[in-house]
Parts: C-alpha cells; sequence; structure tokens
C-alpha cells in the first residue's frame, strides 16, 4: 500500500512480486497480503514476476551508470540472468 502511495497507484492495476518468499508455494501470505490490498483497491489482481528480485537492482546500476535500457538491454539481462533454482534457498 506504501508503494502504491508512491507512486499515485489507485482503482485497477496489477501487483507483481518476485522474490523466495512469494515463491513459495503455501498461498497464505500471497492471499492475505491481495486481501489487504484489495481492501482499499478492490479491483487490484496479483501476478508473479518472470524475474527476481535482483534484475531491478541490476537496472537500478544501469541506469546509476548513465546506460540507457532500451528493450535489447533488459532482454540481454534476462536471457543471462541465471534459472530460478540458483536463487532457491
Amino acid at each position: 500500500m506504501a508503494a502504491a502511495r508512491q507512486v499515485g497507484l489507485s482503482g485497477d492495476y496489477l501487483l507483481v512480486t518476485s522474490g523466495g518468499v512469494m515463491r513459495h508455494p503455501s498461498p497464505i501470505l500471497r492471499n492475505a497480503m491481495l486481501e489487504r490490498v484489495q481492501a482499499s483497491h478492490g479491483s487490484v489482481t496479483w501476478q508473479a514476476s518472470a524475474h527476481e528480485p535482483v534484475t531491478g537492482a541490476v537496472l537500478l546500476a544501469l541506469e546509476q551508470s548513465s546506460v540507457q535500457v532500451t528493450s535489447e538491454v533488459f532482454r540481454h539481462l534476462s536471457d543471462t540472468c541465471p534459472p530460478p533454482s540458483f536463487f532457491e534457498t
């Protein structure tokens, strides 16, 4: 909810999550989070991200280094990211 407020989201939007905690097979946390968000923003839907959180960190680092993140750069990052099993702990 704090992130949605920061960027001015309201109404109908897609809540995308990633990372090990959200990847867990149990839907309890995911459902509780979505229920809480939908209490204020009833049209929100959830989707698992196709990318690990480290992807966002790399994109931020590239932007901080004045690299223009084009679709080609993003595709290369996606293509060279380790498999999901690498991030399992």
